[in-house]
């Protein structure tokens, strides 16, 4: 009897158990890391294996290497090799503890790598921004000693008339720079309108700075 009685008095709580659990709110965790290491199919297990020591192990002999051989008393050729090792150092570190992102091939290793680049970039820019003009081309003159050298303005908004010669003469590289600007911005971004703002959003940009940089000034069929 006793048995029976356990026996109803479970089965009348297992519905409101149930309902309980119906309304309770589903609650979904999801690991960004996990996920996409989850979609790794690893053909070279080495190459998917943590290699921290032995990475910093190289770049310590590396930088060993430089430090004994290495006589230069040009400050100008130290202070570049110096910002070129630091470089290398954040990008290596960045490679072996970036996180992963979506793009798996041909190795996260590859995009880690990328990711730290851009990081560098970022530092050079945010470095450039406290700088005035002539300081900022001084710079760059470091990096290349090539540049430096004033180039002659061309203008693009004298000759305005919408003919094939007017148009076949605006075509230099930097049609080709910013094509092909385009095609990789469209294959990250993949979204139709956000690159329609990005285009509308660059030739006004270019109409803001024509004071400051005149062959920003373009004809207005070269604008659409």
């Amino acid at each position: 009897m006793f048995k029976r009685l356990k026996s109803k008095k479970k089965n009348e709580d297992t519905p409101s158990q149930e309902m309980d659990t119906k309304n309770t709110p589903l609650q979904i965790s999801f690991n960004y890391d996990d996920f996409y290491r989850d979609q790794i199919v690893p053909t070279l297990h080495f190459l998917y294996q943590p290699h921290t020591l032995t990475v910093l192990l190289v770049m310590l002999l590396a930088f060993l290497y430089v430090a004994v051989y290495r006589s230069s008393v040009d400050p100008v050729d130290n202070i570049k090799t110096g910002l070129v090792a630091s470089s290398i150092v954040l990008v290596f570190i960045g490679s072996l503890h970036l996180p992963n992102g979506p793009f798996i091939r041909p190795h996260p290793a590859f995009w880690r790598f990328v990711m730290a680049l851009n990081v560098v970039y970022q530092l050079f820019l945010v470095f450039l921004l406290f700088q005035d003009k002539h300081h900022s081309r001084a710079w760059l003159g470091y990096i290349d000693s090539s540049l430096g050298v004033r180039l002659p303005e061309r203008s693009y908004a004298e000759f305005c008339d919408f003919t094939y010669v007017n148009i076949k003469s605006q075509m230099d590289i930097f049609v080709v720079a910013h094509a092909l600007g385009w095609f990789a911005k469209a294959l990250i971004i993949r979204d139709y309108w956000f690159c329609w703002i990005l285009s509308i959003m660059f030739e006004l940009m270019e109409y803001s700075l024509q004071h400051h940089l005149p062959n920003f000034a373009e004809c207005w069929w070269d604008h659409v």
